[in-house]
């Protein structure tokens, strides 16, 4: 045999020259492709079965014993340093923006599937206004509306007695055009006098800035801020408003009343301070406000209020309430999980799933004297908000796509109504021991399963690191922390285990465990 023989047969790759010595002999003999197709199938068959009963072979006795050796207490420390290092340093550097996008998306899609799972307890004690185009059409109106239009609204909402009303846009130009404004103050001002009803008005920096501010019972808060990502602060300080430049952002800046309070942390302190909420912190009702200083990682909610689809609130969006029983909230978990794993192959499948209708209970402002919002708002905060077109304010609900931003203060409010100062926050310092612990204690049993050396190691390796950072993700969620960046942290074990696997395939001999059905799978190639 010559040597250009002897190269062709070690090649690893077939070219196109071996597809088409193969078609050849077909087109000579057609009637073998017959008899090679069973061949090829029943060879599936046995390497399918072969690989199942490799299983077998695998002692758990045995891994156990090699998680106390000496070997492996020297050897998974440098799986943890090189797993460790990197992902840290992934985080702390964030090359191209990816680890913190691959984090928002690994949180997101967490949120998904265990949104279900929300229970709503400060569901009942929340409700939203929303004024859209087809509202203000209905009214004769377009935007932005008269100013006596704002006090129609407010004195409508006022008489079912909610527990305060949020206006969630911005109302600080004086327009020659509209001489209203005087009319619509005092209108405002009586209904709040008469009621006692608190009006908070939007604001995006710690000015006055508000054509109603100097109304009695009104107050300004913030709505808008910067720097913070995906988060909602509860107390915003110099530098973070939402129009201040990057110069001004202060590192290490102190948290203490003197902070201006976030749209759902000043409504909640009130509620708190009025006696309307159970369970507020003794060091808040003090003044002390240093257990809200951490910005809130909002969890969003799925399951839609039964008053909605009872009252036909929105009727036009088919909202439906479920029972939220357990095997449906099993099964709305596991529909969006598979929904993600699969959108490569449809695109339209994550749009699917996302709940078309909104968590706060929602009242269109046409609807408020109707019969069937009579009585919705009683006891409730009430937020009145915008949808319309050419208005951008709009935020990204893992839950429910883009929704006006009004819902993310319904939401942040509703997570500090259900939880108090115990909310979904962020570790803070340089190190997350949480995930510090969790690398310690995988890179251990994964050195024991590398010296073990069981007959999958391979889909061992990945099953237990998958089932040990998902089990982490879950039991923060029971802590209230967000969870771990468990695509971020798969993809640096993925790649550190291919460099560990390549280091031992050029120092160790191949090993003889396991390699009986590599023989069997050569002996079986047609």
């Amino acid at each position: 045999m010559s040597d250009s023989q002897n190269n062709t047969d070690s090649e690893p790759l077939k070219g196109l020259e071996d597809y088409v010595a193969i078609l050849k002999g077909y087109w000579h003999k057609p009637h073998s492709i017959p008899e090679h197709a069973k061949h090829a199938w029943c060879s599936r068959q046995q390497r399918v079965q072969h690989y199942f009963a490799g299983f077998k072979n695998t002692s758990p006795k045995a891994i156990g014993r090699k998680l106390f050796e000496r070997k492996t207490l020297t050897r998974f420390p440098i799986i943890f340093i090189a797993w460790f290092l990197t992902v840290f340093m992934l985080d702390k550097l964030d090359p191209f923006g990816f680890s913190h996008q691959v984090q928002a998306y690994s949180e997101g899609l967490f949120q998904k599937v265990t949104s279900s799972f929300y229970e709503p307890s400060a569901q009942d004690r929340i409700a939203v206004v929303l004024i859209d185009e087809q509202t203000l059409a209905s009214r004769s109106e377009s935007w932005p509306p008269r100013y006596n239009y704002y006090s129609e609204v407010i004195r409508r909402i006022a008489r079912q007695e909610p527990a305060a009303i949020f206006l969630d846009f911005l109302v600080e130009d004086r327009r020659s055009y509209d001489d209203s404004l005087e009319a619509a103050r005092e209108s405002i001002g009586a209904t709040l006098t008469k009621t006692g009803i608190p009006l908070y008005l939007a604001t995006l920096d710690d000015k006055r800035n508000s054509v109603f501010i100097d109304v009695p019972g009104t107050q300004t808060t913030v709505t808008g801020w910067r720097a913070y990502g995906d988060d909602y602060p509860l107390l915003i300080g110099p530098g973070h408003f939402y129009g201040d430049s990057e110069q001004n952002l202060e590192e290490g800046e102190q948290c203490n009343s003197s902070l201006k309070p976030s749209a759902a942390f000043q409504i909640y302190r009130q509620l708190c301070e009025k006696g309307l909420q159970t369970g507020c912190p003794t060091e808040l009702m003090q003044g002390n406000v240093e257990g809200f200083c951490s910005a809130m990682v909002v969890q969003w909610g799925r399951n839609v209020s039964k008053v909605v689809p009872e009252r036909q609130l929105i009727s036009d969006s088919q909202c439906s309430a479920k029972d939220n029983t357990l095997w449906e909230r099993i099964t709305d978990a596991l529909t969006s999980g598979v929904a993600a794993l699969t959108s490569g192959l449809d695109d339209s499948s994550m749009k699917r799933i996302r709940q078309r209708c909104p968590y706060a209970v929602t009242v269109r402002e046409e609807d408020l004297t109707a019969e069937k919002a009579r009585g919705v708002l009683k006891g409730r905060v009430v937020m009145i908000g915008v949808s319309l077109n050419g208005i951008h304010d709009i935020v990204e609900s893992p839950v429910h796509g883009q929704i006006p931003g009004v819902y993310l203060h319904a939401m942040a409010l509703d997570n500090l109504l259900k939880w108090n100062g115990d909310y979904f926050k962020r570790a803070e310092g340089g190190i997350d021991w949480t995930l510090f612990i969790t690398a310690l204690l995988l890179s251990w049993i994964c050195a024991a399963l590398m010296r073990a050396q069981p007959t999958r190691l391979e889909f061992l390796m990945r099953t237990v690191a998958l089932t040990f950072v998902l089990l982490v993700s879950v039991l923060n969620l029971y802590l209230h922390k967000p969870p771990l960046d468990w695509l971020g942290i798969l993809l640096v074990y993925e790649l550190v285990n291919r460099l560990i696997e390549k280091q031992q395939e050029t120092e160790l001999p191949a090993p003889t465990q396991g390699g009986h059905h590599r023989e069997l799978d050569q002996a079986h190639q047609p």
